[in-house]
Order: structure tokens, then C-alpha cells, then sequence
């Protein structure tokens, strides 16, 4: 509308993700104005399809938006047409805040505005208006993770040029924020909030099922940011979120609200193996029926895994309730079915007995010791852990659970581990059972310990139980083992038949 006739035969050129190039093909088809539209090629079809129903002249071009824009600019230029920067023509802005305006006529007392940010020209905008009519009113802008260039802005003093990665919120995806735009807004906002991949696409999941409204990932940053936390409100405060557009492809609505769900603990995947035999994948929908998930996907896999050719791996999605349901649901598969080797179980019960912030911090397992220090990391011994003991012993349960009067259990021995475990729960849960440990005869580093009284550093040599070849026998585990009546066999020579023991796989061979 401020372009003056002559410019307005001329024709207007744009560059765009897709929202500003609906806008404008919207707009310029009522005002008579021809209308050319550069946009990415990665941009979804049925935007396309919309742009030319318009009227508007669509070239699909570039990789990126920052192409796409330049090639609009030399377009309009060969053609002495006008090109308009939907991310910082003072235009643009001065009309994309007149939405404050409305918002507080409107909504009474508001005490933040959250503004979803690209390049910045409707949080120019909103800045503007806002403190102009309601100066107590606090501004705060949401950006994608992926894409932190208004951020990036204020922490370097001026707009740079960042490596934008792909996100949900497509529209907002831009390599470097606009100069009038950053330039208005550089002193007027409360903070800017960096928003995650997930917490986006649960804040699409929340609007449609809550709202029953369909949003872009862009329009759901202001709620996302909301559900992390990010943004404290307080009682009797009003919160305005800008949901800035409905242009979502409808194959995105169906990945967002699967993605949401997954964030929102609701959406599991587990793989499990099962016997190669009619019933084996019935038990699994009946288990999960039990339990009250519903089954939305499931593959299978004959070939492609360490076990038999009479095992089934299967993968499982579900839909749970929640985390806690989530839990029920996998308590009861691990209490049915196998859970792996001795070394996964352990792995897994030192990880879920980690607190939420050593969590966070990770974990090391092979490591420099000044590395692990300077990053405030946990380091879990697999040979010597409590709680790799505590996990790798459980198979120890599954044994005396599923055959009865066991005589003997025979073990594999390197630092301990396993050994440490199935001793206490073998000894705690059927007495009488012996424990009887083997250990290669090149690496004889428990044994060793046992007539020392203590662990020793051995030097070993190379052996076909590589697993088990280790220089010392873990301090934990050796305390634990000492104290408990076990027979011990040393060497490659002894052979101990299926048919004479019972035995459980534990997912070797």
C-alpha cells in the first residue's frame, strides 16, 4: 500500500520461506500489484501451490532463503520492479506491529508479549508499539534453537551471518537477522529465549488437542517456551502468546504431533526378542493390551541380530499415558522377557541409578583423568561398579527362576562384575546352588587375586575370551566374591555340556 502507482506496475519481488510469500501473494492480488516469489527449494509443495493460486509468479530457486533473496533482488533489478525485504523493510515492520496495537485494546493489564523471532520485523514491530502504549508491558522473544540468529545479534552488538540448521519452525529459519530490525529492537526486549526441536513440537501437539487449533512449528514457540519453564508467569497475570500463522504442511501436522507425543512421554519404542513360533507376537500385543498402551507401529527382523535363526527381533511402537505408564509397561516385558547380556544389564542399572544431574553431565568409561575432572562427568568402572554388579547379577534371578533345583552355575570371570553379582543373589536365593567361576587361562587376574588375598596387576596375554582379558581384578567385586563359597577352574581344557546343566542365554552365543 505505500508503494506509489508506477511501482505498483512495475511489479514487487520477494524472497521468502513461505509465510511472507502467502502474505504478499494474498495482498497483491487485491490490490492489482503483480507479484514474483522466490522461494528454497526444501519449502513444502502445497505453499507453492497457494502462492500461484494467488496469481503470483513462483521461481523456485536456491538452497536456502538467503539465496532465494538474492536471487529476488537481481530479478527485481533487471526488471526495475521493487524488492521488498519481509524481514526488515520499515514498511513490513511498521505494519507487522499494528497486532500490538489490537492486543492491547483488547486484553487488559497485559504483562508480556511473547513474540516468535527471525529476522525481526514483527518483533520490531511489537517492540515499537508496544512501548509506546503500554511501557510497563515486557517484550520477550522466542527463537528455534536450530536457528539463534537474533540472539546471535545481541550477544555480538550487530546482525551476523550463523549456520542455520532445519527446525520445525520453518519460517523463522534465517542466517542472519535484519539491520532496521535489530536496530529497533537491540534495547527495547526482556530477553531472548532459545526454544528446543521437542518442546516445539509438543507446543503443536498442546494447541491441537487443548485449542483444537492447527498451528505452525514457528506460531507454537511462545507456547513451547511455556512448557520448558522458560518464561515465569504468576497468578493474576496476563501472558500474550503471538501464534503467528497456520501454514504447516499437513505430512508436518502428522511427524509434530508423533514428535510431541515422544515428548510428552507418551510415545515409546522397545525392541524385543522373542522365540520364531505361532503365539510369540500375540503375547506382545496381549502384554501391551494388558497394560492398557495401544500398539501404533511394529517391524520385525529375521536376520540382522546376534541370536538364533529361530529368534524374532521386534520393534515396537507404543502409545502410553505418561512416563509412569510407560515404566509399567516396560517393568512387565524385562519381567517376561530376556533382557540382554550381563553387560548391557549392568550398563543399564549403573545409568538408572545416576542422578538426574550426573545424567546430564554424562559419563566415561574409558577416559583421561583431567578430561573427566574439567567436565564434572561420572566414571562407571564396568568390571567394578556397585551398580554394574547390582545389574549384571540379575540374571542370576532369571536362572533360579526358570530351572529348577540348579546344582551349579558356571561363570566367565575377568574384573568381576558379573561373577560379584550372580554370587549374592545366587547365594542369597538358593543356598545350596555352587558358583563355579572360569577365567582364561592367559588372563588368570581372579584367580591371582584369590591366592594373594587381594586384587594384583597381572600381565596378561592375548586370549579368544578378549572380553575377559583384563590386568586386575576389580576391588569391589573381589571383596564381594571373596567372603562366599565358590569353586574355582582356571584354562580352555574344561568342557561343560547343555545337557548336564541348566543354563539361560544372556544374549552371547
Amino acid at each position: 500500500m505505500a508503494l506509489s502507482e508506477e511501482n505498483r506496475q512495475k511489479g514487487v519481488f520477494v524472497g521468502s520461506n513461505g509465510n511472507y510469500a502467502l502474505a504478499m501473494a494474498c495482498h497483491a492480488k487485491q490490490l492489482g500489484v503483480p507479484l514474483t516469489v522466490v522461494v528454497p527449494r526444501f519449502i513444502p509443495l502445497s505453499a507453492i501451490s497457494l502462492c500461484k493460486d494467488f496469481g503470483a509468479k513462483v521461481v523456485v530457486e536456491g538452497k536456502n532463503h538467503v539465496e532465494s533473496k538474492r536471487l529476488a533482488f537481481r530479478l527485481a533489478k533487471e526488471n526495475g520492479g521493487t524488492f521488498i525485504d519481509g524481514h526488515d523493510h520499515i514498511d513490513v515492520i511498521a505494519g507487522a506491529g499494528s497486532i500490538a496495537i489490537e492486543i492491547l485494546e483488547q486484553v487488559k493489564d497485559v504483562d508480556t508479549v511473547v513474540v516468535p523471532v527471525g529476522g525481526g520485523a514483527l518483533l520490531a514491530g511489537i517492540c515499537v508499539a508496544v512501548k509506546e502504549l503500554s511501557p510497563q508491558t515486557k517484550v520477550v522473544a522466542v527463537e528455534p534453537k536450530a536457528a539463534p540468529c537474533f540472539s546471535s545479534a545481541m550477544k555480538s552488538g550487530q546482525p551476523v551471518r550463523i549456520k542455520a540448521e532445519h527446525s520445525l519452525a520453518s519460517s523463522l529459519v534465517v542466517s542472519r537477522a535484519g539491520y532496521n530490525s535489530f536496530n529497533i529492537v537491540k534495547n527495547k526486549i526482556e530477553k531472548i529465549i532459545d526454544v528446543k526441536e521437542e518442546s516445539l513440537a509438543l507446543g503443536v501437539l498442546r494447541l491441537l488437542e487443548q485449542e483444537k487449533t492447527v498451528v505452525e512449528g514457528a506460531a507454537a514457540l511462545g507456547p513451547a517456551a511455556l512448557l520448558e519453564g522458560s518464561i515465569q508467569g504468576s497468578p493474576g497475570k496476563n501472558v500474550v502468546c503471538i501464534l503467528t500463522g497456520g501454514n504447516i504442511d499437513s505430512t508436518v501436522v502428522g511427524r509434530s504431533v508423533e514428535k510431541g507425543l515422544l515428548a510428552d512421554d507418551r510415545l515409546v519404542m522397545f525392541e524385543v526378542f522373542i522365540p520364531d513360533r505361532p503365539g510369540s507376537i500375540c503375547e506382545i500385543f496381549e502384554i501391551t493390551s494388558h497394560t492398557g498402551g495401544s500398539v501404533k507401529d511394529i517391524s520385525m527382523e529375521h536376520v540382522f541380530h546376534q541370536f538364533g535363526m529361530f529368534t524374532l527381533k521386534m520393534k515396537v511402537v507404543v502409545e502410553t499415558r505418561g512416563l509412569e505408564h510407560s515404566k509399567e509397561l516396560r517393568d512387565v516385558l524385562c519381567k517376561r522377557f530376556r533382557t540382554g547380556s550381563f553387560k548391557e544389564r549392568g550398563a543399564r542399572n549403573a545409568l538408572m541409578a545416576l542422578s538426574e544431574e550426573n545424567r546430564n553431565k554424562g559419563v566415561c568409561h574409558f577416559y583421561l583423568p583431567t578430561s573427566l575432572y574439567q567436565n564434572g562427568g561420572t566414571f562407571i568402572d564396568g568390571h567394578d561398579h556397585i551398580d554394574v554388579i547390582a545389574g549384571a547379577g540379575s540374571i542370576a534371578i532369571e536362572i533360579v527362576e526358570q530351572v529348577k533345583d540348579v546344582d551349579t552355575v558356571v561363570v566367565p570371570v575377568g574384573g568381576g562384575a558379573l561373577l560379584a553379582g550372580i554370587c549374592v543373589a545366587v547365594k542369597e536365593l538358593s543356598p545350596q546352588t555352587k558358583v563355579v567361576a572360569v577365567e582364561p587361562k592367559a588372563a588368570p587376574c581372579f584367580s591371582s587375586a584369590m591366592k594373594s588375598g587381594q586384587p594384583v596387576r597381572i600381565k596378561a596375554e592375548h586370549s579368544l575370551a578378549s572380553s575377559l582379558v583384563v590386568s586386575r581384578a576389580g576391588y569391589n567385586s573381589f571383596n564381594i566374591v571373596k567372603g562366599l563359597p565358590l569353586d574355582f577352574s582356571v584354562g580352555s581344557c574344561t568342557f561343560i555340556h547343555s545337557s548336564s546343566l541348566g543354563y539361560v542365554t544372556d544374549g552371547s552365543s
